[in-house]
């Protein structure tokens, strides 16, 4: 047989996704010939290009824009994504420097890759729906031309989707200010609310056959999430959460903020002072000085930002042989904090209510042990356990690098716990559920089938008969699951030579061919059925 190689030098010809780096070869088979191909998939190379960017283009919050990237934004643009698909996203920072920042990467982002991105507004709310609607149109005709979801960006949801002040003042314990009054005064929208709640039910599946989905998903943007109707906050919406600046992502805003001035005159010889180094004397006085605090107030990011440009500004003019942090500290020691402490209180109680929710994976597992999950909640308790094992995935990478944070290191243990340390039955491109085994109790396996599906395996006779394959968990799903991962499960030293599969009756297990029942009853006295492998 003769090989040959054709294509570029594997060198030069990696395809892989953001996060792994396999080679993947293209081989053609013939009678008389073995050809491998090296690939480049440009399609990979842009969604890291584009990663890379989106990255960049937000100073700080790099948990959470890692996390946004990979959980909220790249599944709609990859086409075999079939589950996780948010048909709602809220962005919601006191600071509207940060919320504005995601938004317009996200949109930069996603337009990037193809996506249709629309930001929508309609003054007038008798004419909200209608319009809505056209949008919506709009973008199915996007989808089915050419083959990308559309995204719907809008701003202050609070106006058309609020809650009204009986409503607010039972579930959140909050003095209102009066700006909240004013919007809440102003939802008289209740019409609005219940048919967004039904829109938010299917915008996001794509409009094949007799489905009416959009393929589009809303991405929200406010400074006043606790003004938000529950019921979207609380089953409608992801929801994202970008506190006040502080700390690292202080630092990092104040350096974009000096960067852009340096950008600007570059050829300043003076400006080459114009940084602020990491884990240096000035960098962690900042921190401290300028950090928001109950007590005294913060400082918003614009009002960081003017007094990081009068501190480049000085620096150019002026002949100082003082560092950055220097100037800019004077400067921001003489500027008034834009945000009194009343209102980081008031932020923190917005926030805690915001984010402090029950554990809605518990909520959906208790349901499912009580046997009340319906399908709705069955596909909301799947798509938690995709984004979480996604999370765990990127949380071990990030281990494994050593670049594991304290905070993110919290989160990763709780997922272990949860998923007893297993992150590896998601396929990483298409994040499809893969089965996987794992070891239990008395020299048996568990085969996970599915997000929520597990058979228990034995070897027959209580471990004795090698050739038969005993399935605890008897059911059509169950039964389903062996016959397709049967070649897995043989790969197990103690199911490498079986010839049966043996379990107890179900319902309907008689109109399944080559399953027959054997005449023996098991300790429940339910008859056991058997098929030839």
């Amino acid at each position: 047989m003769k090989i040959s190689i054709i294509g570029q030098s594997p060198s030069y010809a990696i395809k892989k996704d953001s996060r792994s780096n396999i080679i993947t070869p293209y081989i053609d088979k013939r009678k008389d010939k073995l050809t491998i191909a090296f690939k480049c998939d440009s399609l990979a190379l842009k969604e890291r290009t584009n990663e890379k960017i989106f990255q960049a283009s937000i100073p700080g919050y790099n948990q959470e824009k890692e996390e946004f990237y990979e959980c909220y934004l790249k599944p709609l643009w990859e086409t075999n994504y079939k589950t996780g698909i948010s048909p709602s996203i809220l962005i919601s920072s006191p600071d509207k420097y940060v919320a504005d920042n995601f938004k317009k990467s996200a949109y930069d982002a996603a337009n990037d890759m193809g996506l249709n991105c629309t930001i929508f507004s309609c003054k007038d709310s008798s004419l909200f729906f209608s319009r809505l609607s056209e949008q919506l149109e709009n973008n199915k005709k996007y989808y089915i031309q050419h083959g990308k979801r559309s995204i719907i960006f809008i701003d202050e949801p609070e106006k058309f989707l609020g809650i009204n002040a009986a409503d607010l003042s039972s579930r959140i314990n909050l003095i209102l200010d009066e700006q909240d009054r004013k919007i809440i005064n102003r939802n008289k929208n209740a019409d609005t609310i219940a048919k967004f709640k039904t829109l938010l039910d299917y915008c996001h599946e794509l409009p094949d056959g007799n489905k009416k989905g959009f393929a589009t998903t809303f991405i929200f943007s406010t400074k006043y999430p606790h003004l938000i109707h529950p019921d979207f906050r609380d089953g409608k919406m992801s929801k994202l959460y970008f506190d006040f600046p502080k700390n690292e992502n202080l630092i990092e805003i104040l350096r974009k903020q000096s960067n852009n001035i340096k950008d600007f005159d570059i050829s300043n010889n003076k400006i080459k002072n114009i940084e602020i180094p990491q884990d240096t004397l000035g960098a962690h006085f900042l921190k401290v000085f300028v950090n928001p605090n109950q007590y005294v107030g913060a400082y918003s990011s614009e009002t960081l930002g003017k007094a990081a440009q009068k501190a480049c500004i000085k620096m150019m003019e002026d002949s100082i042989p003082f560092p950055f942090t220097i100037v800019f500290a004077d400067i921001i020691s003489k500027t008034p904090r834009d945000i009194s402490g009343e209102q980081i209180v008031k932020y923190n109680k917005i926030k805690n209510s915001f984010i402090k929710k029950s554990d809605k994976y518990e909520e959906l597992i208790d349901l499912k042990n009580d046997g009340m999950l319906d399908d709705k909640e069955l596909k909301a308790l799947e798509q938690i356990m995709t984004y979480e094992k996604k999370m765990g995935q990127h949380f071990l990478s990030k281990k494994n690098r050593g670049l594991l944070t304290p905070d993110e290191d919290e989160i990763f243990l709780k997922l272990q716990k949860r998923y007893d340390n297993n992150f590896t039955n998601f396929d990483k491109e298409t994040s499809e559920f893969c089965p996987s085994i794992k070891s239990v109790a008395y020299d048996g396996i568990q085969l996970d089938y599915a997000p929520f599906g597990n058979v228990i395996l034995y070897n027959g006779q209580f471990g004795r008969n090698k050739s038969i394959l005993w399935a605890e968990s008897s059911s059509e799903d169950a039964l389903r699951a062996v016959l397709d991962n049967l070649g897995l499960i043989k790969k197990q030293k103690q199911f490498e030579h079986v010839k049966f599969l043996q379990m107890s009756k179900f319902d309907g297990i008689e109109k399944i061919p080559q399953m027959e029942p054997i005449f023996v009853c098991d300790a429940e006295r339910n008859m056991i059925y058997q098929m030839k492998l």
